[in-house]
């Protein structure tokens, strides 16, 4: 099995970390932000 993505909504950047890196045994690649326009259309929220 291959694991192609996986996503989790958490506030504080450092818990984020913690689970991904020492939890899972992870390390980020990639980190970015949505626009307001775009998270509005995914999620439904009005935030960045």
């Amino acid at each position: 099995m291959k694991l192609e993505h996986i996503a989790l909504t958490i506030s504080n950047p450092a818990e984020i970390k913690n689970f991904y890196h020492n939890i899972l045994g992870m390390n980020e690649v990639r980190n970015f932000i949505l626009n307001k326009a775009l998270a509005l259309n995914i999620f439904g929220i009005k935030e960045k």
